[in-house]
């Protein structure tokens, strides 16, 4: 079984394009996604699928324009997951591959973390995407955990008051270089 945690809000463009990422996906064992809306008007969720049980999370606070809440609705989230649980993010504006969730779970059964260098980045309004070029971490759209990583994870959420992923790139660093990080990369066909 696989956990999914998923932070938006206001978003409902980058949310229906997420919505059908994962509908493709050929992941074909049971997956709990844990959605957190901070938006003041809850979007529309229509995302239906066996197998697949969705909880939306309404935090306490709501986005506001101007407002980064990114590491609030982390933590949100991860008040309703534990380190037992086998735990992916998935952002709304971010492409996956239809076979990510099938190969981020093969590979977290040899690792707590695990991350893709190589991402590709796509955006709602232009409808594009282009090549990262981050081979020595993984964007926290393409992480994945378990056990001790969730914990550690957590600490680093709680810890820090900015953006996990871009501003606090020493600290995702010493996240990646506590667990064994095991690196993987799609094909870009």
């Amino acid at each position: 079984m696989l956990t999914l945690l998923t932070t938006t809000g206001c978003r409902p463009e980058a949310w229906a394009i997420c919505e059908k990422l994962m509908l493709r996906q050929d992941y074909d064992g049971d997956v709990r996604w844990v959605v957190v809306d901070d938006g003041e008007i809850q979007q529309p969720i229509t995302f239906k699928r066996d197998k697949w049980l969705l909880e939306v999370v309404k935090p306490s606070h709501v986005w506001k324009i101007g407002a980064n809440t990114q590491q609030k609705n982390l933590i949100a989230g991860l008040r309703h997951i534990n380190e037992s649980e086998n735990l992916v993010i998935i952002e709304d504006d971010d492409y996956y591959a239809q076979n990510y969730l099938t190969t981020v779970s093969g590979l977290l059964n040899n690792s707590n973390l695990i991350g893709q260098s190589g991402s590709k980045y796509y955006n709602v309004k232009t409808k594009k995407h282009r090549q990262l070029s981050n081979v020595f971490h993984s964007s926290l759209c393409s992480t994945a955990m378990k056990g001790d990583a969730i914990a550690f994870f957590k600490t680093v959420c709680q810890s820090k008051k900015e953006l996990i992923d871009i501003k606090s790139k020493d600290t995702i660093v010493a996240f990646y270089r506590r667990f064994f990080c095991l690196w993987f990369r799609f094909s870009t066909k």
